[in-house]
C-alpha cells in the first residue's frame, strides 16, 4: 500500500480488504497514521519511518498440492483416477498414444487418421506451393 499526503491538514482514508481502516492525517509538519482508530505512528519532519502493515501470516496445515522433488523436464502426472495420485514424470514418445512416429522420414509432415485414432506421417504432402511461385 503506498498512501501520499501532500499539503497541510489533509486526511486520507484507506479500506482495506480485512476491512481495518487506515487514517493518514497531516496537520502541518506532523502525520499521524492510525489503524482501527489506534495510532500506530506518528512522523514529525525530520523523521522517516518504514511500515510494513501486511507481513506473512502464520503457516498453514499441509494439505494436497504439488509433490515434491522432480526434474527439471519433468511433468507431473496422474497415476490412477484417485485424487492427488501423482508422480513426477519424464515423458517418452511412447507416451504419446496418438501419434505414431515409427515411419517416418526427414521433412515429413503428421496428420490425424480418424482410422487409426493416431497422428501419422503424410507421404502424399511434399510440400506448400506459394502464391508467388516457389515451394517450402
Amino acid at each position: 500500500m503506498t498512501v501520499i499526503v501532500q499539503g497541510s491538514n489533509s486526511t486520507v482514508d484507506v479500506t482495506e480488504e480485512n476491512a481495518s481502516v487506515v487514517i493518514v492525517d497531516q496537520a502541518g509538519n506532523e502525520i499521524v497514521i492510525t489503524a482501527n482508530d489506534a495510532p500506530i505512528v506518528a512522523i514529525g519532519a525530520s523523521s522517516s519511518v518504514e511500515l510494513d502493515f501486511f507481513g506473512n501470516g502464520p503457516q498453514g496445515v499441509p494439505g494436497p498440492g504439488i509433490i515434491p522433488s522432480g526434474t527439471t523436464g519433468q511433468v507431473l502426472a496422474k497415476t490412477s483416477n484417485a485424487n492427488y495420485d501423482t508422480q513426477w514424470k519424464t515423458l517418452n514418445i511412447s507416451d504419446m498414444a496418438d501419434v505414431n512416429v515409427a515411419n517416418k522420414t526427414d521433412g515429413s509432415v503428421l496428420v490425424y487418421d480418424g482410422n487409426s485414432q493416431q497422428f501419422v506421417a503424410n507421404s502424399s504432402f511434399t510440400s506448400l506451393s506459394l502464391t508467388d511461385g516457389g515451394n517450402y
